[in-house]
């Protein structure tokens, strides 16, 4: 059944929320109807998606080839992420890569015996030609590939769906699938802006935002522009990655702080950093307070090497201090300290709320509001003099993660 196909792969592959829209789809008409009418997050994402999934057919008679004669041949759909070594570096193995205490994903007993026999959704990863989302990209490789109702194609011809991921950060070279059809753009751009060339896209089923808020110094200033494409955007964010896990460590640091001060994504970092470091020297705790742990970051994978101090320093902590971009909503780091099992503070964001499986304050991490940095201090004396209810809300928000917030 197609819709069964897209609802569980998009919903599970694109938003990291694993089945809430398949049970429904074994009721009536008439129950789906009046669950469609909740205003929840999850069950307006989900009614998108069970809309897309009974339109009328899905056509791939049409050739979608957008792209201009005088490309090279690498800038064309399909072929880059099979080429390069993301697509095969989950299958190898890395230095420290091990993901045998993560949940393996699980079918649910409400899609019966007959379920295994349903074809997979078929998806095409679009190579837009901008090729510096390597960390962006792994997340729906990992997702897809994992995901037992998906499979990657690598021509149009094949596909079900198109997903096309963006950061925006060449967007007036990217190459856009203009022509295609069944077309679900992830934007993981920074700030509330939506594509400026999205409207080009002739067959846009779903739009995803990641960060729908420009801030300013850390404080909300405007939410996501109201051009057309708005009323058919949906809440995203990043998620944790198996190639994120670690050997466990004794965790024999009270405090980690690994936020960098420097540039103006960081001016609201620089405040908490300030904070943690001041309070760490009145209370005499063993803590590590460094913005350049190992040579992760941009361009390079979670599961290389030059990740493993950093991730160590993780799970060496009980309480990890992290903090979103000055300018805009949502980061890897909330995802990376999560999964490592510490007890977690954050400062407070939108998109939070707004992702399925929301994470709660106190149960799973810890929330702060950025304009109270004595709260901030207060908070985080609490819970190290705390240590069990520390440990207890850490286990919890690791376990919230592991069992919703993963790529697959």
């Amino acid at each position: 059944m197609v819709s069964t196909r897209v609802c569980v792969a998009i919903a599970s592959a694109v938003l990291a929320t694993a089945w809430l829209g398949l049970w429904r789809l074994q009721q009536d008409v008439a129950d789906v109807h009046e669950l469609l009418r909740q205003e929840s997050p999850e069950v307006r994402a989900w009614q998108k998606l069970y809309i897309i999934a009974n339109k009328s057919q899905w056509q791939h008679e049409q050739e979608c080839d957008p792209v201009p004669p005088d490309y090279p041949a690498m800038a064309r759909p399909g072929g880059n992420l099979r080429e390069e070594a993301v697509w095969r570096l989950f299958f190898g193995s890395a230095p420290g890569y091990s993901v045998s205490n993560v949940p393996e994903p699980s079918i649910p007993a409400v899609l019966g015996a007959g379920s295994s026999e349903q074809a997979p959704l078929r998806v095409l990863l679009w190579d837009d030609s901008s090729h510096n989302k390597l960390r962006e990209q792994w997340l729906l490789v990992e997702g897809l590939t994992l995901h037992p109702r998906t499979e990657v194609v690598t021509s149009v011809a094949e596909a079900d769906v198109v997903l096309w991921l963006t950061t925006m950060s060449a967007w007036e070279a990217e190459v856009i699938p203009a022509g295609c059809h069944q077309v679900v753009l992830i934007d993981c751009a920074d700030g509330p802006q939506h594509h400026p060339r999205v409207e080009a896209v002739q067959d846009l089923l779903l739009y995803y935002k990641r960060s729908r808020v420009r801030k300013r110094d850390g404080v909300p200033v405007k939410f996501s522009d109201g051009n057309l494409v708005a009323q058919n955007t949906e809440q995203w964010g990043y998620s944790a990655s198996r190639a994120m896990i670690r050997p466990a460590q004794t965790r024999d640091l009270t405090v980690v702080c690994a936020l960098r001060v420097l540039g103006a994504s960081n001016k609201a970092r620089a405040k908490v950093v300030q904070t943690v470091t001041q309070l760490v020297s009145d209370l005499q705790v063993v803590h590590k307070i460094d913005g350049f742990l190992g040579e992760g970051g941009i361009g390079k994978l979670w599961m290389e090497p030059s990740y493993n101090q950093y991730f160590q320093t993780l799970l060496r902590a009980k309480i990890v201090v992290t903090c979103n971009p000055a300018e805009w909503e949502g980061d890897f780091r909330l995802w990376e300290a999560l999964v490592s099992g510490a007890l977690v503070f954050v400062d407070n964001a939108t998109y939070m709320q707004q992702l399925p499986f929301p994470l709660v304050h106190k149960e799973h991490l810890i929330v702060y509001d950025l304009l109270d940095q004595q709260q901030l201090a207060d908070d985080i004396k609490y819970y190290i003099r705390h240590d069990d209810e520390a440990a207890r809300i850490a286990a919890a928000g690791q376990r919230h993660v592991l069992e919703h917030h993963m790529a697959v």
